[in-house]
């Protein structure tokens, strides 16, 4: 069986070893996904074809079943810890577990604290179709106003786009500077509206917080795949000049609101406006 996969793996990677194909043309003919591509090249060079083996889980099959006890426990849990990130609040589930008798899996005590979680519920992208995946980008650029309510501000717009035809999906536009992970419910937000479920999202590098087990953390939860790359040059023209366009409609006014910025960058990045989130 594992030799098998190792010659799955191969015969898909075979043509960017001999130079014919580049690990994109390969992802849209395969619909693997870039990041995966990669790293088979990666544990190829590491140790040749057996890093293409599947590794088994040293762990697998060491998870029993969630007793009633094991349960109600969890509930416990997360109602005295329901502020800490799920990752902390699992190493302090696994603590615990062992005097009931029971261990679980990552991906299970996921899906039990999802159940308990009405805000991840109320956030859920499971309606979103996955039928249709695309590439999306988040770049974010820093817009200084110098009028602003006779003061200098810096904001950061931080704007989320589909690669594929430049459309512009969501942005924030805020005084605070957001790391990675303080971005998700705007990434989430972001999917719902746009209805598709993102294959990779692109991430501009001046994008703080970001870390390789953070990455991974992401795509175990979601299977999607977050990048850091180079921002695509045809977006960083188009913002280039936002600010400048800025002061120009508003450095007649003595009082300007954050509100109506926004309303000129959903007009300028051709954002329907929803008069319901006004």
């Amino acid at each position: 069986m594992q030799q098998d996969e190792k010659n799955k793996k191969y015969k898909i990677l075979e043509p960017f070893f001999k130079k014919e194909k580049k690990l994109r043309e390969i992802e849209r003919e395969t619909q693997i996904s870039y990041a995966t591509l990669k790293r088979w090249v990666s544990q190829y060079k590491d140790s040749g074809e057996k890093g293409l083996a599947k590794k088994i889980r040293a762990d697998k099959n060491t998870f029993k079943k969630v007793n009633d006890d094991a349960l109600d426990h969890l509930k416990t849990l997360y109602k005295e810890y329901h502020t800490l990130p799920i990752t902390k609040l699992y190493e302090k589930a696994k603590k615990t577990l062992n005097s009931y008798n029971s261990m679980i899996s990552y991906p299970t005590f996921f899906r039990i604290i999802n159940n308990l979680d009405e805000n991840i519920k109320l956030n859920s992208i499971k309606s979103v179709k996955k039928n249709q995946v695309y590439e999306y980008a988040i770049i974010q650029k820093v817009v200084p106003i110098p009028f602003f309510n006779n003061k200098n501000k810096i904001f950061y717009l931080t704007i989320f786009y589909n690669k594929e035809n430049y459309k512009m999906i969501n942005f924030i536009f805020e005084e605070k500077k957001r790391e990675l992970k303080n971005l998700f419910n705007f990434i989430r937000e972001s999917i719902i509206i746009e209805g598709a479920y993102p294959k990779n999202i692109s991430l501009d590098f001046k994008i703080d917080g970001v870390s390789k087990n953070l990455l991974r953390s992401i795509y175990f939860e979601t299977k999607i795949n977050i990048l850091q790359e180079e921002p695509d040059e045809n977006m960083l023209g188009f913002v280039r000049y936002i600010d400048t366009d800025i002061l120009k409609e508003f450095n007649k006014e003595k009082m300007i609101t954050l509100e109506k910025i926004c309303i000129f960058i959903k007009k300028y990045l051709f954002i329907e406006i929803n008069e319901e989130k006004k």
